[in-house]
């Protein structure tokens, strides 16, 4: 079998390894190690300490580093004829909250349109149909309540990265994914964008011709005097990622548009 990976060289795609073969990933800040066994996968990882490390690349080795201890090995049965390993990408599985450098108003009738970058989880699987092994953020974030107290509201990843106004300021990395968000002030108040909350799981995934990827941009309409926003993801890729692909979909399907808390108060759990 050929194997089938980005045209750019991406760490994505299906890789097909001899019994007994060991393989690396970089995929930004994590370290991916896998070997095929007579009768199963085995898998080393590490996530190193920069969200933003711009690593990326697969080569083979002839043993498991010594950083990488075997305590932290997961090992998966297979029936002996999977040879292929498919790594996919995938957006968190919460809402992300973001904040911008500084804190940006809105006035009334006005817009805004802000990126943020948040890490991918890889999902690993084998088999046609595809089983699913194993599924890992790229980086970790730190969970965060987003909501108006300590008891309303729900539980995101606090991304260590901030909002940015300009796309050229915004962190670039084969393990994260670009957001862009059109925020429209139509309530009769100024709209002190201190914080924002982004429904990733609604968010489909693409990946540009230089190898970026995206998610579709999403439109934030606010009309109340208060937190709330229509929330409406645009059908495609986003401008800025010109003829860029479809790699996944959302994890959760919705309705065109919904009415969520998109701007508040944000509690640290």
């Amino acid at each position: 079998m050929q194997e089938r990976v980005a045209d750019d060289g991406a760490w994505c795609g299906d890789f097909e390894l001899a019994a007994g073969e060991l393989r690396q990933w970089r995929i930004g800040p994590m370290t991916l190690v896998i070997q095929r066994g007579a009768r199963e996968w085995r898998l080393r990882r590490h996530q190193g300490e920069d969200p933003l490390d711009p690593a990326s690349g697969v080569r083979s080795l002839t043993g498991f580093p010594d950083w990488l201890p075997e305590r932290d090995e997961e090992r998966f049965i297979h029936e002996g004829r999977d040879s292929v390993i498919r790594l996919q990408p995938r957006l968190p599985d919460r809402a992300v909250v973001g904040r911008p450098v500084a804190p940006v108003r809105v006035p009334a009738g006005g817009s805004a349109r802000v990126y943020l970058s948040v890490p991918l989880w890889v999902v690993i699987g084998i088999g046609n149909p595809q089983r699913v092994l194993a599924e890992y953020p790229t980086f970790q974030p730190s969970d965060t309540w987003f909501g108006p107290s300590p008891v309303e509201g729900e539980l995101c990843y606090a991304v260590r990265t901030r909002c940015r106004l300009s796309l050229e300021d915004t962190d670039r990395s084969p393990a994260r994914a670009v957001i862009p968000l059109r925020i429209r002030n139509d309530a009769g108040d100024v709209l002190a964008l201190e914080r924002v909350s982004v429904p990733a799981p609604l968010l489909s995934l693409y990946r540009d011709a230089g190898g970026r990827f995206w998610t579709e941009a999403v439109d934030m309409r606010r009309v109340e005097r208060d937190a709330s926003a229509e929330v409406t993801p645009q059908a495609g890729p986003p401008q800025e990622a010109g003829e860029a692909r479809r790699v996944e979909g959302p994890r959760r399907a919705s309705g065109r548009s919904s009415v969520m808390r998109a701007f508040g108060v944000l509690f640290q759990g």
